[in-house]
C-alpha cells in the first residue's frame, strides 16, 4: 500500500531546498545505517527533460558534502539514480511528479487493474484520462481513484506514448 510520508522526512526537506532551484526534484530518498554505515538511496527526476548520468553526478556532488555533514564522521554510502521507466509507486506524492504520463494501478475499491495517463492528483484522489480497464477493457475520458483505493500502482511505460 502506498503511504503519505516522504514530504514530511526530514531529509527529503533538506535535500528539496537544496535541488529544487537546479530543476531536480526527489522522487525518493532512504536512509539505512548498518554497523556504522549509512547508505542514502536517492532517486531524482528533472522539471524538464529526463535525467542523465551527469544529472546523477551534479546531484551526488552537491548532496554528498552536506550528507556528510549531516550524518559526521560516519562512514557514508551515496546511490544517486532515476526512478526507472516502470517504477512501482511508494508515495501518494509521486501521482504530482508524474502527471501526464501512464500509469497502471490496481483499485480495491472496483477491484480492477486501470491503466491510463494521470491527469491530476489532489483531495485524496488521482484522475487517470484516457483510462481502461484491463479486466473488462471498458474504456472511458476520465476515472477517479481515491487514494485509499489505491493498492498498487506504477508507471507503465508504452512505447506507442514516446514523442
Amino acid at each position: 500500500m502506498l503511504k503519505d510520508e516522504i514530504r514530511k522526512s526530514e531529509l527529503f526537506i533538506d535535500l528539496s531546498s537544496v535541488l529544487e532551484p537546479m530543476g531536480i526534484k526527489i522522487v525518493a530518498v532512504n536512509a539505512s545505517e548498518l554497523n556504522g554505515t549509512v547508505n542514502v538511496s536517492l532517486a531524482i527526476m528533472k522539471n524538464e527533460g529526463n535525467v542523465n548520468v551527469d544529472d546523477c553526478a551534479d546531484v551526488y556532488h552537491i548532496v554528498y558534502p552536506r550528507l556528510s555533514i549531516r550524518y559526521e564522521s560516519r562512514d557514508l554510502n551515496l546511490e544517486v539514480t532515476t526512478p526507472g521507466i516502470q517504477r512501482v509507486f511508494k508515495d501518494y506524492y509521486e501521482f504530482e511528479l508524474f502527471a501526464g504520463q501512464r500509469c497502471r494501478i490496481y483499485d480495491s475499491g472496483r477491484k480492477a487493474t486501470f491503466t491510463g495517463v494521470i491527469d491530476s492528483s489532489s483531495n485524496g484522489a488521482v484522475v487517470l484520462s484516457d483510462w481502461k480497464n484491463e479486466d473488462s477493457a471498458e474504456t472511458g475520458d476520465k476515472l477517479q481513484i481515491s487514494f485509499a483505493d489505491v493498492y498498487k500502482a506504477k508507471l507503465d511505460y508504452k512505447w506507442e506514448d514516446v514523442k
